[in-house]
């Protein structure tokens, strides 16, 4: 399977700071993506909520105008792409998918899911990884793995891998692995189905600026006219 480009401008995978509670119970699957960290939020970020666009109702079992809603948080900062376009510099991939409503689902309640590109993981070695099964997980060579760092449990290594990553909701730090425990190279391929929740819906892949994006409520409304 071909990788998805890379611009170089991808921010590094960690959980130092995603990780913790505080990163874990105030910065959704959205936030995570865009990369805006923050210590408090009252209540989940939602597309549209800086342009006012959230304010119309939308169940999420769909994509029609949540594209749109995205790009107007950050109309200067976010531009919706194709998923193997490379961005510009200064720019990184991210996908926004949707879970359908089920037949079996009287109110027909979806929810939206967002992944994010890495050109560079920093992984914390688990008791019982090796360096070959490491590189084996992310699909790259394990020279790469070798040169990260000294190798043993719970230390921090460094090393390129192409690879996305995403967070669910307020319930867990950041995850390099998708439903079925493997590494994401494209999300469109990757298993998305969660119990009660099965994210098989793509909508868009956007291009966002490696600083500078805010989202959710917490941050003032967006003045600036979007259509």
């Amino acid at each position: 399977m071909k990788n998805l480009p890379l611009s170089g401008s991808e921010r590094k995978y960690t959980n130092k700071r995603w990780g913790t509670s505080t990163g874990v119970g105030n910065n959704n699957c959205y936030a995570y993506a865009v990369g805006d960290y923050q210590a408090y939020r009252w209540q989940k970020s939602i597309p549209g909520d800086r342009s006012g666009l959230s304010n119309g109702n939308h169940n999420y079992t769909h994509c029609t105008g949540l594209p749109k809603r995205v790009i107007s948080d950050n109309p200067t900062k976010i531009y919706a792409a194709k998923a193997n376009e490379k961005c510009k510099k200064g720019y990184y991939k991210v996908m926004m998918f949707v879970c359908p409503g089920r037949p079996t689902n009287y109110i027909r309640q979806g929810d939206f899911h967002f992944y994010v590109q890495h050109g560079v993981i920093e992984y914390r070695i688990k008791p019982g990884d090796t360096q070959e099964s490491v590189a084996k997980f992310f699909k790259i060579p394990v020279s790469r793995v070798k040169k990260g760092g000294k190798f043993a449990p719970t230390k921090r290594i460094a090393f390129r891998a192409n690879v996305f990553s995403h967070k669910r909701g307020w319930a867990t730090g950041p995850l390099l692995t998708d439903a079925s425990g493997k590494s994401i190279g494209d999300p469109r391929k990757a298993d998305k189905n969660y119990p009660g929740l099965n994210y098989e819906k793509y909508c868009s892949s956007f291009c966002v600026k490696d600083k500078g994006i805010k989202v959710g409520k917490t941050h003032p409304k967006v003045r600036k006219k979007t259509v």
